[in-house]
């Protein structure tokens, strides 16, 4: 799964954008459970279960609330599937 960040905000450094970038990255690759120390960190699964509306829909609301539980330099203010192997996440600082 390829994840492609927009970022809407210019008060981030590139040095804290891609720190920003890799954390999403690896909340959005995690399964909940695997993570030594932070077991309540991640996904329920790596993929959706399926190439549904639905499955995509759950797993992207998924991230999301992963995302916004774990890191908090950045919001979430969108997050829709390009193909099925990409996902397009535009962050905010709010």
């Amino acid at each position: 799964m390829d994840l492609e960040f927009d970022v809407l905000t210019d008060q981030w450094t590139a040095t804290e954008q891609m720190s920003i970038e890799r954390s999403l990255k690896t909340i959005a690759s995690t399964v909940r459970g695997t993570a030594p120390f932070m077991r309540d960190m991640g996904l329920s699964s790596v993929l959706p279960v399926n190439d549904s509306l639905a499955a995509k829909n759950s797993y992207i609301t998924d991230m999301i609330s992963e995302i916004s539980e774990w890191e908090d330099r950045a919001t979430v203010d969108e997050a829709d599937f390009i193909d099925d192997n990409t996902i397009k996440v535009v962050v905010s600082n709010d």
